[in-house]
């Protein structure tokens, strides 16, 4: 059946012009909001991968939120146009632009006609999940950018008269859309399947299995390459499927990622955003009337691959299928638009075309609008003022604590280590000085101690000042004065408190071989259910009117689940609040401490390079405490297990200033 053609065909080259129009009203679209603070996956992509090394991105696989090749780009985009959000998100803004003349020019090769090929062109240009990812540092408009140039460069290779720069850029292309994303060595498999079997079918008068085999070699090398370099980092991507498995259970409702008839429908109305059910069924139709039913493979052949495999991905992972998709679907609308014509007298034909205008422009826009409302908001900092964060706490005393939120993937990875160092620093000393609350203007300062982590705290907004502004980033000053109570304990010898009375099932010694801080640790086995070890009387505090916390803090061992703590005569009943709680995180190796960092995903997560070395962690807990004549004794929760507890110590924040 011969393609749909509208009536006053124009030259393809004219209707050309418009793409280049269309292209230019896709990058005027998707300017604003381009450079709106970071948020959500992009952010833990730019925190985990912005300064990684080209070895590192390219011979490890940290998890489903590493789409190596993006990261590679967009390193190389900030290191030439400096650290910013549009730097860091141009490779997404090019490819999402680019995806548009592509899937023009795809179309010319797959349909022959200029038309359908101008409205497939339209319908990607304004695809919501290729919009909203050409703003986001990611890297799904990269593959299917990508995915188109495998596409046309395979095409044009497997002609007649090819040059061989279409050959290096299908190969070149092709594994660069498996850097990007490991599982789109499916849509590999499927496009080259569909290459071979559309070659065939245009050459099969004579003998030309030999001419096949021959014109398959560059697939297979292609292939080939892929899969030994997916076989390097096999282990890695063990990982990374059993991180995302256990997200989909756990934040996405999935029992299970094997492949369901529902699962593979459901992707299709993604696809179709923002026009949704509608256009699937006209995509159904498109390819009813489609000349090359082959194509079909591009679609196909991924399903299978889910089953063999026995694990399918979110409907984000297909979005290589949005420009054939959308090719199809024009397919459908202009032999709809076609048949319209026929049927309906002539005068009436821009009557029709305007209607289709608006039934095409119309969900668009809407979609955009409600985008584009919540597009600048944002409880997040910018790199600019991470770099001002960092600044300013460089500048600070060593003395001084620093709290950040635990969501502020870009704050964090400006200021973590520094914020690491000062509690390691104010730990192995013994002093504070002062307490600084570091947040998003938009975030209350009391909830900066708790965000992404905890519900609650005790702290109320009276309790901050705010001492500086760098754009959207506050500085609070903790508004209460700070007394040691407890100095540090760098012997520790805990059995003293006790008056040399150790509970039954507990074993509690000095270790030399693990300490945070002296010459020796507190080491204690418990062998029997929890036991609660409180120490005799320590000292009495008589507090003046006002409001009070005890601020207590020590180092154990990483992920220990025994405890210790200060308990006062007059504890008051409230929230106990951990402060910068995944910050301070040591490993012990070659006789130093050395920081590391905390991944924000870490519940789904297991870093298997910890089970060779020793790992401490700062604790610090602020509790309140009534006011008034105080006592307080230590105490330890011993679980059944081995733990470490060093470097003690405790103060009171008091204020006068608070009834």
């Amino acid at each position: 059946m011969n393609q749909p053609v509208l009536k006053n065909k124009s030259p393809a080259s004219s209707y050309f012009y418009f793409v280049l129009i269309l292209t230019g009203l896709a990058v005027a679209v998707r300017l604003p909001g381009i450079g709106v603070p970071l948020l959500g996956d992009e952010a833990t992509t730019f925190w985990e991968h912005a300064s990684s090394s080209f070895y590192t991105l390219f011979s490890q696989y940290n998890g489903p939120n590493q789409h190596s090749f993006f990261s590679f780009l967009s390193n190389t985009s900030m290191q030439i146009f400096g650290e910013n959000e549009i730097s860091f998100r141009l490779p997404s803004f090019f490819a999402g632009v680019l995806v548009i003349p592509l899937t023009w020019f795809a179309g010319r090769q797959l349909l022959l006609s200029p038309q359908v090929s101008l409205l497939a062109a339209f319908l990607v240009g304004f695809s919501m999940p290729l919009f909203e990812q050409s703003q986001q540092g990611r890297g799904y408009t990269l593959t299917v950018a990508l995915g188109l140039v495998v596409f046309l460069t395979g095409k044009k290779m497997l002609s007649e008269n090819y040059d061989w720069r279409f050959l290096l850029g299908f190969i070149l292309s092709g594994f660069c859309m498996v850097l990007t994303l490991p599982s789109n060595i499916y849509f590999l498999a499927a496009c080259g399947a569909f290459l071979l079997a559309d070659f065939w079918l245009e050459n099969k008068s004579g003998n030309n299995f030999g001419k096949i085999l021959v014109k398959s070699l560059p697939i297979l090398f292609l292939g080939g390459i892929a899969v030994i370099y997916l076989f390097s980092v096999y282990d890695d991507l063990q990982r990374g499927l059993e991180a995302y498995r256990f997200y989909a259970k756990t934040m996405e409702g999935l029992a299970s990622l094997e492949p369901t008839l529902m699962r593979s429908l459901e992707i299709f109305p993604h696809l179709a955003k923002p026009w949704g059910i509608p256009l699937c069924l006209i995509f159904l139709f498109g390819f009813w009337k489609l000349k090359k039913p082959v194509l079909l493979l591009i679609f196909i052949l991924p399903l299978i691959f889910n089953l063999i495999s026995g694990i399918q991905g979110p409907p984000r992972s297909y979005y290589y299928w949005v420009p054939f998709f959308m090719l199809v679907s024009a397919n459908g609308l202009v032999f709809i638009y076609n048949w319209m014509a026929l049927w309906i007298p002539q005068k009436f034909n821009k009557v029709i075309f305007a209607v289709f205008s608006v039934v095409l422009i119309f969900n668009p826009l809407i979609s955009l609008k409600n985008y584009f409302e919540h597009r600048f908001e944002s409880k997040f900092v910018k790199m600019e003022e991470g770099q001002d964060a960092i600044r300013y706490l460089e500048n600070s005393p060593k003395d001084y604590l620093f709290v950040i939120p635990w969501e502020d993937r870009v704050l964090r990875y400006y200021t973590e280590k520094r914020v690491a160092d000062n509690m390691m620093n104010i730990v192995q000393n013994g002093g504070l000085k002062k307490i600084i609350f570091l947040g998003h203007k938009s975030l209350p300062p009391e909830k900066i101690v708790i965000a992404g982590l905890f519900s609650e705290t005790a702290f109320l907004p009276e309790y901050f000042n705010l001492v500086d502004q760098k754009g959207s980033l506050n500085f609070y000053d903790f508004n209460f004065e700070i007394t040691k109570i407890f100095p540090l304990e760098k012997g520790f010898n805990f059995q003293n408190l006790l008056n040399n009375i150790v509970p039954p099932g507990i074993k509690m010694s000095k270790e030399s071989k693990h300490k945070f801080v002296g010459k020796e640790s507190l080491k204690i086995e418990g062998t029997d259910s929890p036991v609660h070890i409180i120490s005799k009387f320590l000292m009495t505090v008589n507090l003046p009117p006002g409001k009070a916390f005890v601020f207590y803090l020590y180092a154990s061992k990483l992920e220990q689940k025994s405890r210790a703590g200060l308990m006062a005569s007059r504890a008051k009943r409230g929230n106990t609040d951990s402060v910068n709680f995944l910050y301070g995180i040591f490993r012990e190796e070659n006789g130093s401490l050395q920081w590391e960092p905390e991944h924000p995903y870490r519940n789904f997560r297991v870093n298997t390079k910890r089970k060779d070395y020793f790992y401490w962690q700062i604790i610090m807990i602020t509790s309140p405490i009534e006011v008034g004549l105080n006592q307080f004794k230590e105490a330890i929760k011993v679980q059944n297990e081995t733990s470490y507890f060093d470097a003690m110590q405790a103060y009171i924040l008091h204020s006068t200033k608070f009834e």
